[in-house]
């Protein structure tokens, strides 16, 4: 099923350039096989699983498209601003895609 991952420019720009490949997200938005567009690519989810914020910036960092865990937890400060703080014990879905395409 074709779904609907958004992603600010900036992320969106590691995204297209293969940095970032996965998505934590305070919800399921999709099964393993679902298929989203990101500008002209098209991804495919490989993988979709809870994991402890802690876990996320301790070791999913790199597949984040940040270079430490402290960048993580800054990134993900900035992109939660309006609604949630890091918080090492919340339980993010964590999206694992692939890209296997263009649109």
């Amino acid at each position: 099923m074709l779904i609907e991952l958004l992603f600010d420019p900036w992320l969106k720009s590691k995204v297209l350039e293969g940095i970032k490949y996965c998505t934590s997200r305070n919800k399921a938005h999709g099964v393993p096989g679902d298929t989203f567009c990101v500008g002209h690519k098209m991804y495919c989810l490989i993988k979709v699983e809870a994991k402890r914020l802690a876990d996320v910036a301790g070791n999913c960092f790199h597949a984040e498209g940040c270079d430490t865990p402290e960048d993580f937890i800054q990134e993900y400060n900035r992109v939660y601003r309006h609604s949630a703080r890091f918080n090492p014990e919340k339980i993010v879905i964590v999206h694992w895609f692939a890209e296997v395409g263009t649109k």
